[in-house]
């Protein structure tokens, strides 16, 4: 995203799409396996939901920089704060893992 010089709406429109789709998924698997552990008791779908509450966390990592991203290309400055942004996220998100 950084790199390239013309962005289209339409990239915005696939990147967004992926994005719900990804943590749409990355959700209903997470309940998935809550459920099933509930049902049958603990088995590998604990372990299974672990790993997709961890990717859930870099869908939204990736989100986030999206959206920061999308608002440094949209202003008509150079955005002095974004580097901070980025670390309070990478902070949080590092945290939540």
């Amino acid at each position: 995203i950084e790199r390239s010089p013309v962005i289209t709406p339409l990239f915005h429109i696939r990147i967004t799409s992926l994005l719900i789709l990804l943590a749409s998924i990355n959700l209903t698997m997470i309940e998935y396996a809550f459920d099933s552990t509930l049902a049958k008791g603990a088995s590998v779908q604990l372990v299974f939901g672990f790993e997709y509450a961890i990717l859930s966390t870099v869908v939204l990592n990736i989100t986030i920089k999206y959206i920061l991203h999308v608002i440094d290309t949209h202003s008509d400055s150079p955005w002095e704060n974004k580097p901070v942004f980025l670390l309070y996220t990478e902070l949080v998100i590092g945290l939540i893992k």
